[in-house]
């Protein structure tokens, strides 16, 4: 699986879980701290985040079986 697909998959996740967050503390927005010149640190979500993200299952793409056999070594041709 690519990195950037999973970088989605857990995107998508948190976003998910910021928006219940948002909800449930009937909030306006949620923005990102890098983006703030100023705030209060009692608006910091960032330890509710990671209590919400380790509760998540995330499912990613299953991934090919591979089957090593360790017959003679290598000489350059076929066995």
């Amino acid at each position: 699986m690519e990195e950037a697909d999973v970088q989605q998959i857990v995107n998508n996740l948190l976003l998910a879980e910021i928006k219940k967050w948002r909800q449930a503390n009937s909030a306006v927005a949620v923005i990102a701290s890098r983006n703030l010149l100023d705030a209060d640190d009692t608006t910091d979500i960032t330890p509710a985040m990671l209590v919400a993200m380790d509760a998540v299952e995330a499912k990613f793409a299953e991934l090919p079986v591979v089957t090593v056999n360790r017959g003679r070594p290598w000489c350059g041709f076929p066995a």
